[in-house]
C-alpha cells in the first residue's frame, strides 16, 4: 500500500511544472525501485526476458 502511495507520489512530481529538486529525487526512487525488482526476480532465478519485462 505505501508503495502504491509513493509511487503515485512520485508520478504526480514528475508530471507537475517546475520543482527540479522534487523530479529528481522521483526519479531517483523509480531507479531505485525497478532496480531491486530487477534484482529480485534474478535471484530467484527468472530468465533475462522476464527480468526485462519487470
Amino acid at each position: 500500500m505505501i508503495l502504491g502511495t509513493w509511487k503515485l507520489l512520485g508520478a504526480i512530481a514528475i508530471a507537475a511544472p517546475g520543482l527540479p529538486r522534487v523530479k529528481e529525487w522521483a526519479y531517483a526512487g523509480f531507479v531505485f525501485d525497478l532496480t531491486a525488482a530487477a534484482v529480485s526476480r534474478a535471484a530467484v532465478g527468472d530468465g533475462a526476458a522476464d527480468i526485462i519485462a519487470v
